[in-house]
């Protein structure tokens, strides 16, 4: 167990001091990224429950599952704003007091250590939005782990 833990440290040194540099020619298609191949080499005979390979891009044109080329693909048609001139707002307004039956509304989750406060409060309030359209009927609590799991599909 030892040797594992020290080879992996040996291979992830090794892994940071390449990180972020490019390796060989970028454009066209892609070779596997130098750097990885040999730490996939070096980890693949450690591995029993998975097979180590080779990253084909360098870390540094990766973007966590978003390419620019698809942000066009995916964009959304502008909206027509309408304004309402005469808009009367209450002085106060509480959602725990409208919607009681929904419990969410009253708890506040624990951020710990975690630097995703984008996805805990997102989290907390498609919880909420979900009790609330339910009208209470499906009571269900968003995971912010759910939102932090890259997805490639």
């Amino acid at each position: 167990m030892f040797r594992a833990v020290l080879i992996l440290a040996v291979v992830g040194q090794a892994a940071f001091a390449q990180y972020g540099r490019p390796s060989g020619s970028q454009s066209g298609s892609f070779p596997p990224y130098e750097a990885t191949i040999s730490i996939a080499e070096k980890v693949r005979p450690l591995a029993t429950t998975w097979t180590p390979g080779a990253n084909p891009l360098p870390p540094h044109l990766y973007r966590t599952g978003a390419k620019r080329e698809d942000l066009e693909k995916h964009r959304l048609p502008l909206g027509i704003l309408v304004v309402k001139d005469h808009i009367v707002l209450p002085e106060r307004f509480d959602a725990r007091d409208r919607w009681p039956e929904c419990p969410s509304l009253k708890q506040i989750r624990n951020q710990g250590c975690c630097g995703s406060c984008w996805a805990i409060s997102a989290a907390e309030t498609f919880t909420d939005r979900w009790c609330i359209h339910s009208e209470d009927k499906d009571q269900f609590s968003f995971g912010a782990y759910d939102l932090l799991s890259c997805c490639h599909s």
